[in-house]
């Protein structure tokens, strides 16, 4: 019960966080680079603990077929997706480093997933 819950709602949580972070900034807003940084540092954790629920619902559906293939194919796409986002705005050591704490976030949260689910 509490894996279900868990995953319910991290998943509503992060869907959320992620559309709120893509709203537009109005063009004469004062503070831009802050909403831009402010973005980032929700928009990343947020699509990479999404990536990890949905990882985790199709891992209840999917057992037979192999899930590390499901597992990577799922995280290559997001972190495709958040790389070609965040491209234009960062230079290549900074945005390296976002994406690995994303994917830090992402594993961590996989996790906690992975033991609800044993308990």
């Amino acid at each position: 019960m509490k894996y279900k819950v868990w995953l319910w709602v991290s998943s509503l949580i992060s869907l959320f966080l992620v559309y709120v972070s893509n709203l537009p900034h109005p063009k004469e807003d004062m503070f831009l680079l802050f909403n831009d940084l402010i973005s980032v540092f929700i928009f990343v954790p947020a699509s990479f603990m999404l990536a990890s629920s949905i990882i985790s619902l199709l891992d209840d559906g999917l057992q037979k077929i192999r899930t590390w293939m499901i597992i990577l194919a799922i995280h290559a796409l997001v972190l495709t997706i958040v790389s070609v986002k965040l491209v234009e705005r960062f230079h290549i050591i900074p945005l390296s480093f976002i994406l690995f704490v994303g994917t830090l976030l992402g594993v961590m949260h996989f996790s906690v997933s992975v033991t609800l689910k044993k308990n």
